[in-house]
């Protein structure tokens, strides 16, 4: 390989073939949106704690580089700086999340595949899906969405709506999002387009929202709902990058003021619907993202139905007063808006079986002030949101302790209702083993628990489930071993100190042990 300099023209010769060298532009808007990206994902590996490695951003990077420069060469005979390639790459990066990686994790590999994959298929679509010269999908937004699609929650996540409480570095990120996004969209001539898109959006969530629907999510304690859920899409950061960095993508965008405000409002109206049936954070994302693959599919039609730029009537003004002049029309079409969303928030009407769960036994009651009631410390996380304060933290150390007497005495009895009325989920399902191998050996052990003290934490889960309710109790144990259907106690194995941690959470009714595993990255509390 050999490099020459001929009138200022660098070029790269690679065998009997030279190939001219493009590099960057200064005056390249796209040098401008990649300092946007760079500076949030600076933020996020130093203040924001977002959950991805370095690794796993060069690789998406790496995977961009190597198509885009391979694909211009067998096509051009050029060897061009790919700083469209780079931009879907770091819009990947910054989006998807692969459950497991830690913050702070910087040179882990994990799920290189998935990112590498996703970064192909983006750029893949650019070339393979075009229409008249021009690419259909925003490439990172289609490459995301069907990633989310095919692979699932298990396997893939979205970035989290809601980045932390408001401190200096998510106010940062606030203002790097806001000040670079409103310059590029007014220099794009996109800015009003932007505004139409987050206009519409608030509004047809706020009738989600009045609808009384619920999300939940990994950073928030129990159902997100009514204004919580409204403020938290509204203004999630990752929504304004949405909204200033992948709708606002010229080559896929129509070109008239009314085609690109017609073409906004679309995505914003169409998030809002494809938002209301959904239950959690996960599919919510993937709605919003999938609704601009749904409008970009029909931006060609609306690009030849719509005033052309440069015609009279390419006004919205002008456009809204010649097609809705009589007052009827747009109050219309606000109430098939209005009714769809409504209709769409309805349809998420399963109950969710935690909430649902009724249990066949009773519980027995316990007096507020009983002694058998621990002590409780609740410690707040900067990672999850929640309205837990010491008087809920108290109602939990109740619930805990009826939940422990309560399966004691399901394995002294071998009564798996009183199991199911005091457990759920995997820990349910150990009791269920554990009364299981008593009846076929005729012998139970069970504890009997003298607790001092409770501390309650919180833990954001690797995927996009519910945060983990963490009860740590400190105290004494007792185990007690019977025989035979009388419940002969045969020996008193003695007492011993108690350090344990159960996960807990709400039935609609009361808390419910869940597990005893907490989940990876977890400290425990200090006492």
């Amino acid at each position: 390989m050999t490099i020459a300099t001929a009138r200022e023209v660098r070029t790269v010769r690679l065998g009997r073939t030279a190939y001219p060298v493009i590099g960057p532009s200064l005056a390249d808007p796209r040098l401008r949106v990649a300092a946007v990206i760079v500076s949030i994902q600076v933020l996020g590996q130093v203040v924001l704690g977002f959950e991805i490695s370095i690794a796993q951003i060069l690789i998406a990077l790496a995977t961009a580089v190597v198509i885009e420069v391979g694909v211009t060469m067998a096509r051009r005979k050029v060897i061009a700086w790919p700083g469209s390639a780079l931009l879907t790459a770091n819009g990947c990066a910054l989006i998807l999340r692969v459950p497991g990686t830690q913050h702070g994790d910087w040179w882990s590999t994990k799920g290189a595949w998935i990112f590498s994959g996703t970064v192909a298929v983006s750029l893949l679509s650019k070339y393979l899906i075009r229409w008249r010269g021009t690419h259909v999908f925003n490439p990172s937004n289609f490459g995301l969405v069907l990633c989310f699609l095919t692979l699932g929650s298990k396997r893939v996540a979205p970035l989290d709506f809601w980045w932390g409480p408001l401190s200096p570095g998510v106010f940062l990120a606030y203002a790097v999002i806001g000040v670079g996004g409103v310059t590029l969209a007014r220099r794009l001539g996109f800015l009003d387009s932007a505004m139409v898109f987050w206009w519409t959006f608030a509004a047809s969530l706020a009738v989600v929202a009045a609808s009384g629907h619920a999300m939940e999510a990994r950073w928030h304690v129990g159902p997100i709902t009514g204004t919580s859920f409204w403020i938290a899409l509204v203004t999630s950061p990752e929504v304004f990058v949405f909204l200033f960095f992948m709708i606002t993508d010229p080559r896929t965008a129509p070109r008239g003021q009314v085609a690109r405000a017609v073409y906004a409002g679309a995505i914003g109206v169409l998030a809002a619907l494809f938002v209301a049936p959904q239950r959690t954070e996960y599919a919510a994302k993937v709605g919003v993202l999938g609704a601009l693959v749904v409008v970009c599919a029909f931006s060609p039609w609306l690009s030849r139905r719509l005033p052309q730029p440069g015609d009279e009537d390419d006004s919205i003004v002008v456009w809204w007063r010649s097609r809705f002049a009589r007052p009827g029309r747009p109050v219309g079409i606000a109430i098939l808006v209005v009714g769809a969303l409504v209709l769409a928030s309805l349809l998420d009407s399963t109950d969710d079986p935690l909430r649902s769960r009724v249990g066949s036994v009773a519980r027995p009651s316990i007096a507020a002030d009983d002694p058998a009631i621990p002590s409780v410390r609740f410690i707040a996380s900067d990672e999850v949101a929640s309205t837990i304060d010491t008087k809920v933290a108290r109602g939990m150390a109740r619930d805990l302790v009826v939940d422990l007497r309560l399966q004691d005495e399901a394995l002294r009895q071998h009564d798996t209702d009183l199991a199911a009325a005091a457990s759920f989920g995997r820990w349910l399902a150990v009791l269920r083993r554990d009364i299981g191998r008593s009846t076929r050996s005729g012998s139970t052990t069970v504890r009997t628990y003298d607790i001092d003290t409770m501390v309650v934490s919180l833990a954001r889960r690797p995927s996009q489930g519910n945060p983990a309710i963490l009860a740590t109790l400190t105290g004494t144990q007792r185990r007690i071993t019977y025989v035979g259907t009388t419940f002969v106690r045969v020996v008193d194995h003695g007492t011993s100190p108690l350090s344990k941690t159960f996960e807990i959470a709400w039935d609609g009714h009361h808390y419910l042990i869940t597990s005893d595993i907490v989940p990876p990255g977890w400290t425990p509390p200090r006492s």
